[in-house]
């Protein structure tokens, strides 16, 4: 998955392509759908991930991760310490990545995973 965005304020409602139900009060969430198997089978490719970036990720969690040098990306997260960070695919043919906590623009954790059949 990748993409432009660099904050969640980037996002215009003018990009949108659908919207999706949440139970999500929050002003802030939005979705993504998900391109790629890197997740697959926890987060299946076409799934829309609804995502809360008021609201901490959790370690060992799903979240949408903006790195500088490569866009968006869903993964499980690990922090390292407390300037690394781990991002983990489901995937065993897949890379675990480290990142320096500056290589992201942002990290938001995944609420709710809406998958289509």
């Amino acid at each position: 998955m990748a993409a432009t965005v660099q904050s969640f304020e980037d996002f215009s409602r003018d990009q949108s392509v659908g919207t999706t139900h949440t139970t999500s009060k929050d002003m802030n969430t939005f979705g993504l759908r998900v391109e790629g198997d890197a997740m697959n089978p926890l987060i299946p490719e076409g799934s829309v991930i609804i995502c809360k970036p008021s609201v901490p990720f959790e370690e060992g969690k799903p979240v949408v991760a903006n790195v500088r040098s490569q866009g968006l990306l869903v993964r499980i997260i690990e922090r390292l310490s407390s300037n690394r960070i781990r991002l983990i695919p489901s995937r065993d043919d897949w890379p675990v990545r480290d990142f320096r906590i500056s290589e992201f623009h942002w990290i938001y954790r995944v609420d709710e995973v809406k998958i289509s059949f």
